[in-house]
This record gives structure tokens, sequence and C-alpha cells, in this order.
């Protein structure tokens, strides 16, 4: 009798070396899914992008970079570079979030002051050193830490927009996990 289970567990494990488990798949080398393409926003926001000409990461390949992983999620972006460009686009356009960077928030607070709908303010910033990011953890702020592999990013506009249907939309606090 135990001859014969042994030699059917032999032959199906033997015969069945190309079926993979449920979710293997993914794992497998080279034929992951990345998590821009997994990950679709819970609460698609129309996002104003506002970063200044003379920032390193105003450049052309930077900037579309930044939005189309924004579109990739189902995010709506613009992107301004200019004073003028920016305070035009809120005077004539709603928006739920306004990405900035850290050095532009009191111009991008300024501007926004007069606006019909206020959109949420999220200040980034690039490549933080471990200074920056201790005083950005202590004030519990929006501030996000930007880099090239990190998807913070996305979690805090979730987040924002969450909090904006909850009809919270002068301030952010940050989540902890």
């Amino acid at each position: 009798m135990r001859s014969p289970v042994v030699c059917l567990v032999g032959l199906l494990v033997l015969s069945s070396s190309n079926v993979l488990a449920c979710g293997d798949k993914f794992v497998v080398f080279g034929q992951g899914v990345r998590f821009q393409r997994a990950y679709a926003a819970a609460h698609p926001a129309n996002i104003l992008v506002y970063l200044k000409p003379d920032s390193k990461w105003a450049t052309p390949e930077n900037r579309e970079r930044l939005l189309t992983v924004l579109r990739m999620v189902g995010h709506r972006p613009q992107a301004v570079t200019t004073l003028d460009e920016f305070q035009a686009a809120i005077a004539t356009s709603n928006y739920d979030i306004v990405l900035t960077e850290l050095t532009s928030l009191p111009t991008a607070n300024e501007t926004i002051a007069g606006a019909k709908v206020r959109p949420t303010v999220v200040p980034m910033i690039f490549e933080p050193t471990r200074e920056q990011m201790k005083e950005i953890e202590r004030q519990n702020s929006c501030t996000v830490a930007v880099s090239r592999r990190s998807h913070e990013l996305l979690t805090v506009i979730n987040d924002v927009m969450g909090q904006r249907t909850k009809g919270i939309t002068e301030a952010c606090q940050r989540k902890h996990a």
C-alpha cells in the first residue's frame, strides 16, 4: 500500500516541474511586477507640480519621470516651472494637491491663499540628508523625501486624498506605520 502512494507522489512531483503555485509567477527572476504598475491610486487627484527652473529636479527628464509615475497610478498631474505659470494655474483650475519643493513652500502657500478651492500643499525634498530626514519626522509634516527608488510620495498623496474626502483640506498629518 505504501509503495503505490510513494510512486504516485513521486510521479506527480516529477511531472509538474513547470507548475507554479499562486503568486510564484510574480517572483520568478525578471518577471516581477513593478510597484508603479501594480499600484493604483485609491483616490485619483488633480495635482499641480511646481518645480523652480533652477532646480536640478526641474530638468525635463526628471520632471517627465515624476509626471509619468503619477499618471501611471491614475493621478492627473500638470507641471509648471515659473511663478507666473503657477499663479495662472491656481487661478484657472481646481487642484487637489500642489507638489512643490520645500524651498518653494512660502511662495506656494501665498499663492494658494486666494484660490477658490484650496489645494493641499505637499512639500518635497529631493535626496535629503539624515539631518533633514530627522527634522521632517520630528515635525510630522507631509514633507516627502523623494528619491528615484522611493514610493513614499504616492503613499502621502493617497493619505492626503483620503483626508480630503473626509473634508480635511487645510493641513496634512502623516500616518506612520
